[in-house]
């Protein structure tokens, strides 16, 4: 099994001092580990909206990081990059459901 389902971690979120709601303690040395895939999913939503944010890129440019079905589909594709298998769709939902409930 690719270490990024493993850990729930689609993106294979490196370990660092930033903390994500649903993060476990992690056995592996590299990457954090995650509650449940849909927990790992939402993270990555955080990193992508925090990358955007932090470039100061409008979020309603070209990438509207609140917009479900084009956060969904980069998620999918970044996870199906990192673990070399398709993810599982009602994952990533979730995972966006997470997410957009704390706006």
């Amino acid at each position: 099994m690719p270490r990024g389902l493993r850990n729930r971690n689609p993106g294979n979120i490196r370990r660092s001092a930033v903390r994500y709601k649903g993060e476990t303690k992690s056995d592996d040395a590299a990457f954090k580990a995650f509650a449940s895939t849909a927990w790992g999913y939402r993270a990555m939503f955080v990193l992508l909206h925090t990358v955007v944010r932090r470039s100061g890129v409008d979020p309603d440019a070209e990438i509207d990081t609140r917009d479900g079905p084009t956060m969904t589909r980069i998620a999918a594709a970044m996870a199906r990059v990192e673990n070399g298998v398709e993810p599982n769709e009602a994952e990533i939902a979730e995972g966006w459901r997470l997410f957009s409930a704390d706006f």
